[in-house]
């Protein structure tokens, strides 16, 4: 996730619980949610605001998205990502480009 993708993601969250959202908060929440998809995390914030009135942080988000992916059907590695989190990677600084189309449980791809 990046920080445009955090700022929209903590509107959302602040939709539910009121937070005021600065800087320093998207910089952070991008940073803890760097390997996780934004569609995964705007899905986690709203089932977890659907089922709790408790005060929302990243630790949230990324528990209920293992736990959707914990629920989806494995995929084999196709060997060209990254092995723990299916993403592909910029070879150079090694930073996240996003799913791999061949085998992150999510592509289209690896489900059919």
């Amino acid at each position: 996730m990046n920080r445009a993708e955090a700022a929209t993601l903590l509107a959302i969250t602040a939709s539910f619980d009121r937070r005021t959202v600065g800087d320093a908060d998207v910089i952070a929440w991008a940073a803890a949610l760097e390997l996780f998809p934004f569609a995964e995390c705007r899905d986690a914030v709203v089932e977890h605001y659907t089922n709790s009135t408790e005060w929302l942080m990243p630790a949230h988000v990324t528990a209920i998205v293992r736990a959707h992916r914990a629920l989806a059907p494995a995929t084999t590695w196709c060997g060209e990502c990254d092995q723990r989190t299916r993403l592909l990677e910029d070879p150079e600084t090694r930073r996240p480009l996003g799913r791999c189309p061949q085998c992150h449980p999510l592509s289209r791809k690896a489900r059919t």
